[in-house]
């Protein structure tokens, strides 16, 4: 098959995908640490454990002479001195390990390294508060600090609640109920009581992973936290009062004013960047009129063309900058080193940024304030008012081009299945299909499904070239 052709499988029917799940069990053994010798010319046993394509030593507390040690035995040599007493406590040990596996998993706690060595008391007197700290201080130490804030934020509310000092099993669909309405009533709105619940599940089911405690039911299957989310109205202006904002002039004002108008703006021309993304760009991302970033949201490659009115917002902060340093001035790489110090540094500008949004939305006359995630739905709703077809701004959003061949593979499959579906509806399995009637339809599906799917996405790629260069015009091959 040639490079750049890929390969369709519709699931027509009762023809799907299969998953194979593979159990990874938790094994170890005796060995003797070679690496190690003490004066005495003794080197100390361990217990070696595999789980997961991971390793974790465990000392026995016992060293021996390495001509005492049988490795293919796993056990000390007849002649050892002290054979006995160093044999008991390596079998004692073995022992007690694979009691507290088959401990783990009668009470159908999954056996890893976290729940097998972690001690039975401690997870069993672990408070939802104590469990929630330990939690938050593994996010910081892994420097996710805006993970570790929202925890944080929900404990705080839980304290305010009720005691946190109580074990996971108070937590019952009675408690999340009164919870909400305790919620509700500080004025919460569905949206924010969505992330406190979603977090607090998360650590539930953690600390149900983990062996915490045993749970019974799931009190969150009443709540159904899904339920709390609700769409809310995507602020976004027209095209007449970007041209507002443009002409507004700022020269005397204040630093923040005239930054949050250039960061409203530079997002705007480049496609709805983000904030962060945007504090975190450096010279280094700029590479022959285009801009290459990573999302700080998904992980995902981005890149997208560098506008004329853009390029106009970079030079006007630009002195003598090294590629090394931030474009904007929110971060200094000499000050802001730590994952820690630029959250926090992004949180604050953004505050003084949106602060400064809302009084210029008043200067042009808008009734709904500005924000900085609001220049990202202006520029999908002025490509869709302006008739850019719908899944071309999609595609704008997400910037990245690194991985089209396999959206189009996506979508070329997805509408040739709908097609199969609708034209072919007594073909249940193709399985079941002899040889010749098999060639036939395939002939037909390619015919009346595949080639205008394939169509249709061509129309896509042709826009998205159109706005863009970068985006290649040629489709890859498809045959089914």
């Amino acid at each position: 098959m040639p490079p750049h052709c890929l390969s369709i499988k519709l699931p027509i029917g009762n023809l799907f995908f299969s998953c194979i799940q593979r159990c990874k069990t938790m094994t170890f053994k005796v060995i003797l640490r070679k690496d190690v010798i003490y004066k005495n010319n003794t080197s100390p046993l361990c217990l070696l454990f595999f789980h997961d394509n991971r390793k974790k030593s465990v000392g026995l507390g016992v060293s021996v002479a390495r001509e005492y040690w049988n490795a293919a035995e796993q056990k000390v040599t007849e002649d050892c001195p002290d054979r006995d007493n160093i044999q008991f406590q390596i079998t004692a040990t073995v022992k007690e390990y694979e009691k507290k596996i088959k401990k783990l998993e009668a009470l159908e706690i999954p056996v890893t390294f976290e729940t097998l060595f972690e001690t039975i008391g401690k997870r069993m007197d672990c408070t939802v508060g104590d469990y929630f700290k330990q939690i938050i201080d593994s996010l910081e130490k892994a420097e996710k600090y805006g993970s570790a804030s929202k925890h944080k934020v929900t404990l705080a509310l839980m304290q305010r609640f009720k005691s946190t000092n109580i074990r996971f099993e108070k937590l019952d669909s009675t408690y999340l109920r009164e919870f909400e309405l305790f919620l509700r009533q500080r004025g919460n709105v569905s949206n924010s009581i969505a992330t406190k619940f979603s977090v607090l599940k998360s650590v539930y089911n953690k600390a149900v992973s983990e062996g915490v405690f045993v749970s019974k039911s799931d009190p969150f299957q009443p709540i159904k936290v899904g339920s709390l989310w609700t769409k809310t109205h995507k602020r976004a202006i027209a095209k007449e009062d970007i041209h507002r904002l443009i002409e507004l002039d700022l020269s005397d004002r204040d630093f923040y004013t005239q930054l949050a108008k250039d960061i409203f703006l530079f997002s705007y021309f480049m496609a709805g960047i983000n904030f962060k993304d945007i504090a975190l760009l450096t010279y280094e991302n700029i590479d022959h009129g285009r801009i290459y970033y990573s999302r700080r949201k998904t992980g995902k490659m981005i890149n997208c063309c560098l506008t004329e009115p853009a390029q106009k917002i970079i030079d006007k902060y630009r002195t003598d900058q090294v590629k090394e340093d931030y474009i904007f001035p929110i971060l200094n790489r000499h000050i802001h080193k730590t994952e820690k110090q630029i959250l926090e540094r992004v949180k604050k500008t953004l505050k003084q940024v949106n602060k400064r949004l809302h009084e210029l939305s008043i200067a042009i006359g808008l009734h709904t304030p500005l924000t900085t995630y609001a220049a990202r739905h202006t520029f999908a709703t002025v490509l869709k008012r302006s008739g850019v077809n719908i899944a071309l701004i999609s595609e704008f959003l997400g910037h990245s081009d690194l991985s089209s061949d396999l959206r189009d593979l996506k979508t070329v499959k997805k509408t040739a299945t709908a097609y199969a579906k609708l034209l072919f509806p007594h073909v249940l399995n193709v399985d079941q299909l002899d040889d010749e009637t098999l060639t036939k339809f395939k002939e037909e599906d390619t015919k009346y499904c595949l080639i205008p799917a394939i169509e249709k996405r061509q129309i896509i790629r042709e826009q998205c070239h159109h706005l863009d260069k970068e985006y290649k015009r040629e489709m890859p091959t498809f045959s089914i």
